[in-house]
């Protein structure tokens, strides 16, 4: 089936912004204690790669399970030794979400770099992505340029229009691999009971 694409930055007329992993610098600044700006393709040298088969969630009411290769968001955050709450990721086309680092690592998000064995394509966020798979993945950035380190929380492109829950719902979602209407996994039904009881929003 067809996988549905929304890239939020490049509604409209805006030129797209396509680098290329040869060519594309990760960054950590803010409040670490080691700043890093990495090129992409070396990053393997500072981190063990992973890769794996996991499921996300559209908040659009979709899910997708593929093979994944790329980096523990752990991992690399540890290369800058944070010293501050959230995660502030932004994208080439400027979009932007603000996690706090405990709720990002909770869920083991990744750098992902490919998909099904095969280099992201720029619908699917060339050429790395963050992967929050425990969360509606509008708290993932695709084409992420760049990590800053903050005390603060702000609003980020998509919750600014509305979208501050980023929990997964307890009902069927369409499995675009399995075609068909699938409940989330017990961990995130019990993710969100607990959001429920806490009143939080993730």
């Amino acid at each position: 089936m067809r996988i549905p694409t929304f890239f939020w930055e490049y509604v409209g007329n805006k030129e797209k912004v396509i680098v290329e992993s040869d060519d594309h610098y990760l960054d950590i600044t803010g409040m670490v204690e080691s700043p890093v700006s990495i090129p992409l393709n070396e990053l393997h040298k500072h981190i063990p790669q992973v890769k794996g088969r996991r499921r996300f969630y559209c908040v659009n009411g979709w899910s997708l399970e593929c093979e994944w290769t790329g980096f523990r968001l752990a991992d690399f955050l540890a290369l800058a030794n944070p010293q501050g709450k959230f995660v502030k990721a932004t994208s080439l086309g400027g979009y932007v979400d603000t996690t706090s680092i405990e709720t990002l690592l909770r869920g083991d998000s990744w750098l992902v770099t490919h998909m099904d064995g095969e280099p992201l394509s720029f619908k699917r966020g060339q050429p790395v992505r963050l992967m929050v798979f425990d969360l509606y993945q509008f708290k993932g950035v695709k084409a992420l340029k760049s990590i800053e380190i903050t005390d603060t929380y702000e609003k980020g492109t998509w919750s600014s229009v509305g979208y501050t829950d980023a929990t997964i719902q307890p009902y069927p979602h369409k499995a675009i691999d399995l075609d068909k209407e699938r409940m989330p996994e017990p961990h995130l039904l019990e993710l969100f009971e607990k959001s429920q009881i806490e009143g939080e929003s993730l």
